[in-house]
């Protein structure tokens, strides 16, 4: 079993405030952290703390903070062969402000995440022939994306793309993906329909289908998630927890639905152990420092 995430990694400048400001607004801050982040790290170091064996293809700069994210990774046992150093772009950066009741605004900076390429994209060619799952996120260009999926599918392996943030995507990228797992928010802005209730919830996951999907999981947050899959559709709940910050968790949800994929597993049961996942990671504070 293996696990390959070609992805993003980003410092994260996380600001604690009573709530999110308005636009204009100036608010006091509580107070101020900087972590290890970046969707394709999170969801790699979410995959190995749950014992899977995992890989990471992806660019940082040459300065201080891709070194803080190696050592992060290093120290998570995730494998970091494939991950470069660009001599002319910074290191990915995110300004996160997190709300009292775990609610959150994020800013990405791509950085070096925006450089990656051809030494990827070959990277990847070397590893996916030992791998089960690959993860994808729209963080780094999507024609990388879009030939990462091609390059995976044409192997025979499972491919998750988590489409954050959310980015018009080919009725052909669709297809090659084995799962998409977009949140409320970016399943309206793929399919155009407002999500409001779990009937909209299902009729947006079912327009994913017919946009090409092959397999669609709309991550619901507090609420756990809703599936359609080509024989049926289902909803699945999220244990209650009192959150704290949410930044991560659905990382967290993907990466454990990774691995309960590598497992081969029963659906609904990785996707209960995928929403126990977020449920823990927004209890606690930070992105890596909490998935599972």
């Amino acid at each position: 079993m293996r696990i390959v995430v070609l992805g993003s990694l980003n410092i994260d400048f996380v600001v604690r405030a009573h709530r999110l400001p308005e636009p204009g607004e100036t608010i006091l801050g509580e107070n101020f952290t900087t972590t290890a982040g970046g969707k394709g790290a999170n969801q790699a170091v979410a995959a190995s703390r749950l014992g899977a064996p995992t890989a990471m293809i992806g660019r940082v700069g040459r300065d201080t903070f891709g070194d803080m994210l190696l050592d992060s990774l290093r120290s998570e046992k995730v494998n970091i062969d494939a991950v470069t150093k660009d001599g002319d772009a910074a290191t990915g950066t995110a300004l996160i402000t997190v709300s009292g009741d775990g609610a959150n605004s994020i800013v990405v900076i791509p950085g070096a995440n925006a450089t990656v390429g051809e030494p990827e994209l070959d990277a990847l060619d070397g590893v996916i022939k030992e791998a089960e799952v690959l993860m994808l996120q729209l963080e780094i260009p999507i024609d990388v994306v879009s030939a990462a999926a091609s390059i995976a599918a044409s192997k025979g392996v499972v491919v998750i793309l988590d489409p954050a943030p959310a980015l018009p995507l080919s009725n052909e990228l669709l297809r090659r993906c084995t799962w998409i797992t977009p949140n409320e928010h970016e399943a309206e802005i793929l399919t155009g329909i407002p999500i409001t209730d779990e009937d909209s919830v299902a009729g947006a996951a079912r327009r994913l289908v017919e946009m090409g999907a092959n397999n669609v999981v709309i991550t619901l947050g507090s609420r756990g998630c809703y599936c359609v899959l080509p024989e049926d559709e289902f909803f699945v709940p999220a244990p209650r927890v009192a959150a704290v910050d949410t930044v991560g968790a659905g990382d967290a949800f993907n990466g454990a639905m990774a691995v309960g994929l590598a497992q081969r597993r029963p659906v609904k049961e990785i996707l209960a152990t995928a929403c126990e996942a977020g449920a823990s990671a927004s209890a606690l504070r930070g992105a890596q420092t909490r998935s599972p």
